[in-house]
């Protein structure tokens, strides 16, 4: 049962990388690699990052409308995202 267990979770992630790798950019099959809060908080990250300046970035984290749609909340206090 336990050969037979990891040989599917082989399979699994076999199938899972190559779906990465055909995918057309490179920037969103890393993107699409995160998995769950990584994602997340990356998306965060991304946002400050290619907003047009840092305080523009920094507001729309704090006045969050995406997360909880329509209510508008801080992340940064809510989610902590802070860098650790």
């Amino acid at each position: 049962v336990a050969v037979a267990t990891g040989l599917l979770h082989v399979l699994e992630n076999y199938v899972y990388l190559q779906t990465l790798l055909r995918l057309p950019d490179r920037g969103l099959a890393a993107t699409a690699a995160l998995q769950t809060e990584n994602g997340f908080y990356y998306s965060y990250y991304s946002e400050l990052v290619e907003a047009d300046s840092a305080l523009e970035g920094l507001q729309n984290i704090i006045w969050d409308r995406r997360t909880e749609y329509p209510d508008v909340l801080n992340a940064i206090r809510r989610f902590n995202i802070y860098q650790e």
